[in-house]
């Protein structure tokens, strides 16, 4: 059906959605990080209200994150050599078209990546970014500073301001060929720190001192790494637009609604112990029983000023507290 919805070829691409994440085994208060693993999958947009289900989506990388950390760049440097790796194989899809079969006959596959989806610590990560607590604390506008940075104003015509900043039109998009431009910028620099450092003898008055060298790349907001996806040859397939935030985490676990949450219950003077009492009163099947106890944990310690808890508890505390 989808194919026969979206008509595939060269000049009408699929587009290919790439999504990642860490998966941490156990409780959510209580994490075992020795066994946390980088998962990655793919799948297509034109497969519509069939994302929903597990099985439209293949799961292409599930490493261990301890070995992912000894990488030279780290999960950046994996994403981008697996983009080159399936770009160079002779049926890829994003050069010359793979065929697949559909109901017993040959279909051409062709696609580009249009959606990167990832939390903003995975895409950290894969921009081997500094992060939102960095300077640059947003890797879309460039022109964003992290908050009371003292850099509000104007860079010649370019408005710069703080990430408490609420008025959208004031925010500039960095393209990738901008990205780009300061990412080389940035290598040669650090190359010609590099090759300063192993001069012998030490020349008396350095190009680039340990201290400018970190005040470029704080300026910037990213780590050096000359395989980074939007340099390396994985550029030509991957563009900065691509790279979205996923509404789970911005809106719902470790986003608006952690936070929201807890001041709703402080807001209508809710006792977090009637919650456990009204909670108890659930009735949950027998397979699902052991989310009885994780949903009174979580309000088990009174208000936070963060709820703790994952994708499933969040949406089980919402209706309970709806329905209190």
């Amino acid at each position: 059906r989808a194919f026969a919805k979206h008509p595939c070829s060269f000049q009408t691409p699929w587009d290919m959605v790439i999504i990642f994440d860490e998966l941490a085994p156990g409780n959510k208060l209580h994490y075992d990080n020795r066994r946390k693993l980088m998962l990655m999958s793919l799948s297509f947009l034109q497969l519509e209200e069939t994302l929903r289900v597990d099985d439209s989506w293949l799961t292409v990388l599930a490493a261990r994150a301890s070995i992912v950390g000894d990488v030279c760049g780290g999960f950046g440097t994996v994403f981008a050599k697996y983009i080159e790796a399936i770009a160079s194989t002779p049926d890829s899809p994003l050069t010359a078209g793979a065929f697949v079969t559909v109901n017993n006959a040959p279909r051409l596959l062709v696609a580009k990546v249009t959606c990167v989806v990832a939390d903003g610590d995975g895409h950290r990560q894969v921009l081997n970014w500094k992060g939102a607590s960095s300077t640059k604390p947003c890797f879309r506008h460039f022109n964003v500073t992290k908050f009371n940075s003292g850099a509000n104003g104007r860079d010649g015509d370019l408005p710069v301001v703080d990430i408490a900043c609420c008025d959208p039109s004031k925010f500039r998009r960095a393209s990738s060929q901008f990205l780009r431009e300061s990412m080389e910028c940035m290598f040669d620099a650090h190359r010609c720190y590099e090759s300063e450092l192993r001069m012998r003898p030490a020349p008396k008055r350095k190009t680039w001192s340990q201290s400018k060298f970190v005040a470029l790349s704080r300026s910037l907001g990213f780590h050096p790494n000359p395989l980074h996806v939007l340099v390396g040859p994985s550029c030509a397939h991957v563009e900065m637009t691509a790279f979205r935030y996923d509404w789970v985490h911005v809106y719902l676990q470790d986003g608006v609604f952690s936070h929201a949450m807890p001041l709703v219950i402080k807001a209508l003077k809710i006792d977090t112990d009637d919650l456990c009492i009204a909670c108890a009163s659930w009735t949950f099947c027998h397979s699902e029983r052991h989310k009885l106890k994780q949903v009174a944990r979580i309000f088990h310690r009174g208000t936070h000023e963060k709820l703790k808890a994952n994708l499933a508890e969040s949406m089980s505390c919402y209706g309970l507290a709806r329905h209190f």
